[in-house]
């Protein structure tokens, strides 16, 4: 008997407890952002019209993927490091030349790409694919609004086909260039193997 009396108290102490929780939120003014119209992604606009009582996005927050072509040394480390592939990169040489990292430090580029596709439908957002970038140009952004009535929507293409063949068409000429500078290191060394 007395088992059941103390089941009966502590169910009704739970029942209690709950709708305490209840009652205490009617008095709760809800917040409500009317997205898109208001930018969610500026803390000041923020701060200004919530008082405080709802936070901005934070900096570190991982939304869609953004990629800085012109600092793009077109390693494909991004590439390797996604778990679920949804990078690609094709890449061909280009003319050597220095870039300027997000970090300020420059770094060699020897190749281009006439690839580099994101498939967001498939990205994860691990942020595997940021940490890798010795120039820092894959990066999250703070975009979250994403819809599509189609799939091949969600295929971000960063580089145009008239780039591609361009970059396509600059590789050929250095492969040539390349291969004229064998021939004519392997003619010279030919002489003066004949000359001893």
């Amino acid at each position: 008997m007395f088992k059941y009396v103390q089941e009966i108290i502590v169910g009704s102490k739970n029942i209690l407890e709950g709708l305490a929780v209840s009652f205490a939120s009617l008095f709760i003014r809800p917040i409500t952002v009317p997205f898109p119209d208001v930018d969610i992604k500026d803390p000041e606009d923020m701060k200004k019209k919530y008082k405080g009582r709802l936070m901005p996005i934070s900096e570190n927050y991982r939304g869609i993927l953004n990629v800085q072509m012109d600092i793009c040394i077109a390693c494909q480390l991004c590439m390797n490091a996604c778990p679920i592939n949804c990078i690609k990169i094709k890449r061909v040489p280009c003319e050597k030349i220095k870039v300027m990292s997000t970090t300020q430090v420059e770094k060699p580029k020897s190749f281009t790409s006439t690839r580099f596709d994101i498939n967001i439908g498939k990205c994860m957002f691990c942020g595997l694919c940021v940490k890798p970038c010795p120039t820092g140009a894959i990066h999250h952004t703070k975009e979250f609004a994403l819809t599509s009535d189609s799939l091949d929507k969600l295929v971000f293409s960063f580089v145009s086909k008239e780039e591609a063949e361009k970059a396509e068409q600059i590789a050929k000429v250095i492969k040539e260039r390349k291969e004229q500078e064998k021939l004519q290191a392997k003619q010279a060394n030919t002489e003066t193997n004949k000359s001893e």
